[in-house]
């Protein structure tokens, strides 16, 4: 491979690793837990703010079937927005970070309530072909000296 195929290869490979967390933030807010859960490899790690430390994709159904989702009932869905990925590929491995901003809503009134600022600090890898999430934290606030 030359020089002009690999640098082409590695952009296919941000541009598709921006497509997976793109669906995946999407699918958190369609509620579409099936979806968001295919996005992780089977030995993943999910640290999402006070809902803390789930190990293995096996963990993920109970996170977010049960506890995310108990957030999202009534006429109320929060909304979920990933902005400014800085994204490195190295092979099969990729690291990047996003902003996030979710928008609380009352579940009674379906109305905005607060925003919330955070950072997803992410380990993807390839797997047969497709990238995954590997490892993800949410971190809030962020700035973490807020």
């Amino acid at each position: 491979m030359n020089d002009y195929e690999k640098r082409l290869k590695k952009l296919e490979d941000i541009q598709a690793i921006k497509d997976l967390h793109r669906e995946y933030v999407y699918w958190v807010n369609n509620c579409e837990w099936d979806k968001v859960i295919e996005c992780f490899t089977e030995d993943c790690s999910v640290n999402i703010g006070s809902w803390g430390l789930r190990n293995g994709k096996d963990s993920l159904p109970k996170l977010f079937k049960e506890d995310i989702a108990h957030n999202n009932k009534g006429k109320g869905r929060d909304g979920h927005f990933a902005i400014m990925p800085v994204i490195t590929v190295d092979g099969d491995k990729a690291k990047g970070h996003w902003l996030m901003y979710i928008m609380i809503s009352d579940p009674k009134t379906g109305k905005a309530l607060k925003w919330a600022i955070g950072r997803h600090d992410v380990e993807y890898a390839r797997l047969n072909g497709n990238w995954k999430i590997h490892n993800i934290i949410w971190a809030s606030p962020w700035p973490a000296n807020l």
